[in-house]
């Protein structure tokens, strides 16, 4: 069934929270969007977007394995370990927002973490265990290999694929691309799946012979 893109809007369909699964969009709770939720108990609740996306709501209520913090609505991590991370106590929401937690690193060093990067895995160390850039990313003519291997989406992206947003001035979905500092502009489109389509087609004609080209050149360079 063909979905309309006609607005710039956050879809957290399908998507999962711990125990709960997003099934669809629900009635604004006062100003905040909602989403009609199912719990793998199969109770289905309503839960603010912010709730699901700090890691504050992640079940119906039914899972009483982990304890809440007193007159919160978080639950209490303490002692429990994230990685080489162990949480020690809450520290609030210094930014108003975000929930975070004093953290222990088993190297020793202690760390203040966000709740919802400790749920997820972003946060797993006190960065005692990073590679340094340098040592991992590989530029050719100013085109970051790793980037575009994995095509990673930026936080500030609303659409959900690299490349393509939405321009509302035109009241429609472009697509673009960059490689080796340039910029291509693939166009305006009514559909957003015909702008994701110029992006896959601008992907494979940009990126493929490059990556290939590359992917050889380091096979001829490795040791025997």
């Amino acid at each position: 069934m063909e979905r309309n893109y006609s607005t710039k809007r956050l879809d957290l369909t399908g998507q999962r929270f711990g125990r709960l699964t997003v099934i669809s969009r629900a009635e604004n709770i006062g100003r905040d969007t909602a989403w009609l939720c199912r719990c793998d108990c199969g109770n289905e609740t309503v839960v603010r977007t912010c709730y699901l996306r700090k890691g504050e709501k992640r079940d119906c209520g039914c899972d009483t394995s982990v304890p809440m913090l007193a007159g919160t609505r978080q639950y209490d991590l303490t002692g429990q370990r994230f990685g080489k991370l162990t949480a020690l106590r809450p520290l609030g929401a210094p930014d108003g927002k975000n929930y975070r937690w004093l953290c222990r690193c088993d190297c020793g060093n202690e760390i203040s973490a966000q709740v919802g990067n400790l749920r997820n895995g972003k946060a797993a160390s006190c960065g005692c265990d990073r590679v340094p850039l340098a040592e991992y990313l590989h530029y050719v003519d100013g085109t970051n290999v790793e980037m575009i291997r994995s095509q990673t989406v930026r936080s500030n992206n609303s659409s959900g694929v690299t490349g393509v947003y939405w321009v509302k001035r035109q009241q429609r979905w472009a697509a673009s691309l960059c490689f080796k500092g340039e910029r291509y502009h693939l166009g305006l489109f009514e559909r957003f799946d015909d702008a994701v389509e110029a992006r896959k087609e601008a992907e494979q004609k940009y990126f493929g012979t490059f990556l290939a080209d590359y992917d050889a050149k380091q096979a001829m360079t490795e040791p025997a």
